[in-house]
């Protein structure tokens, strides 16, 4: 099934960007909710905070799938790891403000990974792992009016063989699943 709610607007660049690539962005009629820098924030407290620590760089190019070639405020030249395989057309704009989170992994080959991309002033996450954490969040702390009733979050949930949602809800009346 299919679970819209009009209070939650999910952001993705202009059509022919995959459904993997999205912000959700909880701009709730009741409730201020934005993406910075520093992760999602509600009023003035994060409340999903992005990987530590963190870089700020410029956007140069996509140079394969997983590959973003990013130049670091000092000037050099760094091969990113990009965790969204979409093509993501439309906001990928050479010269961009990219945010990155540094990994102190010793076997890893890239240090970096690539995690937000500023498009008109808002931050837009590139990194799709991140996206059920934030509704996770957003569904914890009764963010969605239409899903407060729920009470139990399961995420990553089989209803049967070969078929799973990424949450089930359940409430003293009914489940929902997401």
């Amino acid at each position: 099934k299919k679970f819209m709610t009009p209070n939650v607007t999910c952001y993705t660049s202009p059509a022919h960007v995959p459904e993997t690539t999205f912000l959700l962005r909880a701009l709730l009629q009741r409730r201020s909710s934005w993406m910075t820098s520093d992760g999602l924030r509600m009023k003035d407290k994060i409340f999903l905070s992005f990987p530590r620590p963190q870089q700020k760089a410029t956007f140069l190019r996509r140079t394969q799938r997983f590959l973003a070639e990013m130049e670091l405020p000092s000037g050099t030249k760094e091969l990113v790891y990009c965790p969204n395989p979409g093509a993501m057309i439309g906001f990928l704009k050479s010269g961009s403000e990219a945010l990155l989170s540094e990994s102190s992994a010793r076997k890893r080959k890239r240090r970096y990974t690539w995690q937000a991309v500023r498009v008109e002033g808002q931050w837009i996450g590139t990194n799709t792992g991140l996206s059920n954490q934030i509704v996770e969040k957003a569904l914890s702390h009764k963010l969605i009016p239409s899903l407060e009733k729920y009470h139990k979050i399961i995420r990553e949930h089989s209803v049967e063989d070969g078929f799973r949602v990424d949450f089930k809800l359940s409430g003293d009346k009914e489940d929902c699943l997401l």
